[in-house]
């Protein structure tokens, strides 16, 4: 979709920006309230190596909308809702659902492989959505793909 022609014509009032494609293609299977990010928020794939990520920045830019993120909680995903344009918060689900999440989900080895790149910045964190979270990711030591909290769905 041509960006700069949903700049001009778009209704929303905010924009839900999800990380992955799975997760994004299964919006519908969140199994969380995602009414934080609005009414009828614009659901935006983060973008890839195929789907030009510049371009979501862009529209990220052009909307100039508040910008709620769904993204993988481990800390690159942190990082990447906190360098988000018009980053108004996270989309995660109530505490103790995302800490019951994270004592099942044994994925030490990712969460430890992004230590070094963003340790120090997610330490520095000012936002309550992200400082809240990293605390909850230090404490557990795991990494927590978004994808964990779709439904699953039997055939």
């Amino acid at each position: 979709m041509d960006w700069q022609w949903l700049v001009a014509n778009c209704d929303h009032t905010s924009v839900l920006l999800v990380e992955n494609w799975e997760a994004f293609d299964k919006i519908h299977q969140v199994t969380f309230d995602l009414s934080l990010a609005g009414k009828n928020p614009l659901v935006v794939f983060r973008g890839s190596p195929i789907y030009r990520q510049d371009y979501v920045m862009a529209l990220l830019n052009g909307l100039a909308l508040p910008v709620f993120s769904f993204v993988d909680l481990d800390p690159s995903g942190l990082i990447l809702a906190m360098s988000t344009p018009h980053f108004e918060g996270l989309i995660v689900p109530p505490t103790h659902e995302l800490v019951s999440a994270l004592k099942s989900i044994k994925n030490y080895s990712r969460y430890r492989s992004q230590l070094m790149q963003s340790q120090s910045i997610l330490n520095n964190a000012t936002h309550p959505d992200i400082v809240t979270c990293w605390k909850l990711l230090q404490e557990y030591g795991t990494a927590l793909p978004q994808e964990y909290f779709l439904m699953k769905r039997t055939p």
